[in-house]
């Protein structure tokens, strides 16, 4: 049953994974530009990138290293480690509950639910602290120390919001000391850099530092005002964000939230009060996976974060599948009707978070997940790839699309191109080298005397990609008839 719900996970995982999402962006452009890193044998084991760890450019350097480098092959990178998730869920409902058939409604929560889909598929390693967070809950529970310690300590290279987890290496010997003999080189990293950890200035102590000079009281205040935004975000007025999420939908969906509270209410019933030793980790677990993000006070929009705290799922959807679970074992005495209700229970799940995910998610993405990018390099393409690409004009569409990375990033056919944050001169030498070239140009801009290319080129060909918003993608493509340089 568990290799069906995990074949299960990956199909949805991979389901039109080229299209959705369909723009390539700023934070996947950025893992794009540290695995070409990588490939060309450019090691790092520091944070190149915000509070992205190096650890997530690796696994995409192994997948690319099998299926080349692309943005499908960065998401897959992702769908692998989501689908890995599902397991461990597995594993540790079956250790909270000693119940295989909790287990296997938990496994299959976070096979079709939305909170660990859309990570399993945005090419980012929000969903990777996911995986190290339900390795160290599962390693916990089992009392493994020395597992525990290596999990914590590679968890530290994944992203910042795994940060909180590494307070549990202190609970035994072996852990602490295989945390820190890991985690060590990217520590002594951290405190030897001019903009240190605990600057105001560098990536967590911005939300540290930065954080704490609005005043201790103030500080603390709006730590416990972000976990009441954060746990509340479960029910409604959730993550903004429109990469991670509807924007403001909740982390759960409604029939999710009904059976989380009747799970609640069970754990703390038949397991908390009478083992309070085991399971008051759960209550810890919940705290320092949120920790991260609400130690962000002073940005205001960061929470609630659905990102930062996809960790969670693998403490909710065990308690949602209890829930779950209860209900089913007294709805009835008649086989029939308890299997109808289940049935009919996890169908509507499924359908739930399938339709919010690939019907309702597309369409608050930018121009409705049109890949405006993608498209323009599928049109570059067609031309010789000795032609060079001047991109002109970028970013005049919603949410800085096209992004001019994105376009070259997107290209089967590897040109050299030229962006127009260079000076003058080195356009000018870089177009005059060559009898061809393409232009990338916003189309209300367009003109010669933009180019001041009259006397020396004429246009050969010029390709529109799709009407939005009145606007038009313009490609252009120049070809000297006059040998002077310019």
């Amino acid at each position: 049953m568990i290799y069906l719900i995990l074949f299960l996970g990956f199909l949805i995982r991979i389901f039109r994974l080229n299209s959705l999402p369909g723009e390539m962006w700023g934070d996947v452009i950025e893992h794009f530009r540290m695995t070409e890193q990588l490939l060309d044998k450019k090691f790092f084991y520091n944070y190149q990138f915000g509070g992205d760890g190096p650890l997530f450019d690796y696994l995409t350097l192994i997948i690319s290293k099998i299926f080349g480098l692309s943005f499908w092959s960065i998401k897959l990178t992702s769908v692998i480690i989501g689908t890995f998730i599902i397991y461990v869920n597995y594993l540790i409902t079956q250790l909270l509950f000693k119940n295989k058939k909790i287990a296997y409604f938990a496994a299959f929560l976070t096979a079709i639910g939305f909170w660990g889909i859309t990570f399993s598929r945005q090419g980012k390693p929000y969903i990777l602290a996911g995986f190290f967070i339900s390795l160290a809950i599962y390693f916990l529970l089992k009392k493994r120390y020395w597992f525990l310690g290596l999990v914590i300590g590679l968890g530290i290279y994944s992203q910042s919001s795994f940060w909180g987890i590494y307070f549990l290496s202190f609970i035994n010997i072996k852990s602490f000391l295989l945390t820190n003999i890991i985690s060590l080189p990217l520590f002594l990293d951290y405190f030897k850099n001019s903009i240190n950890i605990l600057s105001e200035n560098s990536y967590l102590g911005e939300k540290l530092v930065g954080s704490y000079n609005l005043g201790l009281l103030n500080y603390i205040l709006g730590i416990l005002f972000n976990y009441g935004r954060n746990l509340t975000a479960l029910f409604y007025n959730g993550d903004r964000v429109f990469r991670h999420n509807i924007p403001n939908y909740p982390h759960l969906d409604f029939i999710m939230q009904i059976f989380l509270l009747i799970g609640f209410y069970f754990f703390i019933k038949k397991f908390f009060l009478k083992n309070i030793k085991k399971y008051f980790w759960i209550i810890i677990f919940i705290f320092l996976i949120y920790l991260p993000t609400c130690l962000d006070v002073k940005n205001y929009l960061n929470n609630p974060s659905m990102g930062r705290t996809v960790g969670a799922v693998s403490i909710f959807y065990p308690l949602v599948s209890l829930g779950i679970f209860e209900i089913y074992k007294r709805i009835s005495k008649k086989t029939i009707i308890k299997d109808f209700f289940l049935g009919t229970t996890l169908f509507f799940i499924f359908f739930l978070n399938f339709y919010n995910y690939f019907f309702l998610y597309p369409k608050t993405l930018p121009q409705e997940n049109f890949p405006l990018s993608k498209l323009t390099a599928e049109e570059l393409d067609k031309y010789d790839e000795n032609i060079p690409l001047f991109i002109k004009d970028c970013c005049w569409f919603a949410w800085g699309m096209p992004e001019p990375y994105s376009i070259i990033f997107s290209l089967n056919k590897k040109r050299s191109y030229i962006l127009n944050d260079k000076s003058k001169e080195e356009i000018i030498s870089f177009i005059n080298n060559n009898k061809k070239f393409l232009v990338i140009v916003n189309p209300s801009n367009f003109s010669f005397e933009n180019f001041k290319l009259r006397e020396n080129y004429q246009i050969k060909e010029i390709k529109y990609i799709k009407k939005i918003d009145e606007n038009m993608l313009l490609i252009v493509l120049f070809e000297r008839f006059n040998n002077d340089l310019l």
